[in-house]
């Protein structure tokens, strides 16, 4: 499970032969490098917001996906792939525990559910993660927005139903476009913790 490529997904970035291309330590160069935005994004959204900011585990949740997944795409690992679909289903589902305010039960049992099919059938879990984060965006549509909230939401659906389709062209493999996913999404993700931590007043709506 620790062991290199005993993920049985494979990217287009190592399916075109680039496999330890650039380090021999690193499986996709390019796809663990851009992992890192996730980081990136995470510290920018902890800081512009830390004064005001009730809630900061979703930024701690989203700089470990970017760790997780700089480690899943350096190792191709079953391990680094559960980790970093793990660090997404904890978002995810915290997410929804706190704009929903779900109870612990069932907060509980849908984090359960996700990470048993990441656990178990782990090459059909990104196709549940997809669904469940696109899920999490259109429910909110039916939420009452203020102006400044609803156009927060419009950006993050459009940079993540684009995303979305960089990932599915990557198993078109005409070039490498998960890493061009990694920015995207990232940005999507960073612009619903947002939106989500201002809708339930843990963030002031300024």
């Amino acid at each position: 499970m620790l062991d290199y490529l005993s993920s049985p997904i494979r990217w287009c970035e190592s399916i075109q032969g680039k496999a330890f291309y650039y380090s021999p330590y690193i499986v996709e160069f390019w796809n663990s490098i851009t992992s890192l935005i996730f980081c990136l994004f995470a510290v920018y959204g902890y800081i512009k917001y830390k004064n005001q900011n009730k809630d900061n585990l979703p930024w701690l949740l989203c700089f470990s996906i970017g760790i997780t997944s700089f480690l899943f795409h350096s190792t191709m690992s079953f391990t680094g792939q559960f980790l970093d679909e793990l660090s997404i289903i904890l978002l995810l589902t915290y997410c929804l525990k706190i704009y929903y305010d779900l109870n612990k039960f069932l907060y509980l049992l849908v984090t359960l559910i996700l990470s048993s099919v990441s656990w178990y059938y782990p090459s059909l879990s990104p196709i549940f993660l997809l669904i469940s984060g696109l899920a999490l965006i259109l429910t909110t549509y039916f939420s009452e927005k203020p102006g400044k909230l609803n156009d927060i939401w419009y950006y993050s659906l459009y940079s993540g139903i684009f995303s979305i389709g960089l990932w599915l062209f990557d198993f078109l493999c005409y070039f490498n476009t998960h890493m061009y996913w990694h920015i995207f999404v990232a940005v999507c993700t960073y612009l619903l913790i947002v939106f989500v931590l201002k809708s339930t007043n843990k963030i002031k709506l300024l």
